[in-house]
């Protein structure tokens, strides 16, 4: 196992701070930022989980157009813990045409490929039929807010 907590990640500049690489948004809304690849020494690992938040709070900062939704997400894969930064979908294809000036055809055919993606990784629970039979409410006559009688309809 390696001794380097944020595996992936060229971390440590030459002023011996942490640095990150540039986050890439252009082939899909989600960006992998880093992993984390040793819990063992917590404040470490804390340390750069800090710095990878903070790196994708200024990202979002510096792109105005990714500001009304995101998501960052730490999830564990194979023993490691990697970070992403999930960007509104709709926003990101916004994005590409406009700010990237990318062809309507290049950028959906990234969004189809995305979708795709997801599907094909997303597996929904299984329905679970009930095992309780639920409990009726009583039948009303069509008029009953105006209905003097206030009666209820048989079953």
């Amino acid at each position: 196992m390696s001794q380097n907590p944020f595996a992936g990640i060229e971390n440590i500049g030459e002023d011996g701070g942490l640095r990150i690489n540039e986050f890439v948004w252009d082939d899909q809304p989600r960006i992998n930022v880093g992993t984390i690849e040793n819990f063992q020494e917590p404040k470490i690992a804390a340390k750069h989980l800090a710095y990878m938040g903070k790196c994708c709070l200024d990202f979002i900062r510096s792109n105005r157009v990714f500001q009304e939704k995101y998501r960052i997400v730490l999830s564990p894969k194979g023993g490691n813990w990697n970070l992403y930064l999930h960007l509104d979908p709709v926003a990101w294809f916004d994005a590409l045409i406009w700010i990237k000036n990318e062809a309507r055809g290049i950028a959906v055919k990234k969004a189809r490929a995305y979708v795709n993606n997801v599907r094909e990784t997303y597996h929904p629970s299984h329905i679970v039929e009930s095992k309780y039979y639920p409990v009726l409410s009583k039948s009303y006559c069509n008029h009953h807010g105006d209905c003097i009688q206030r009666e209820y309809l048989p079953y």
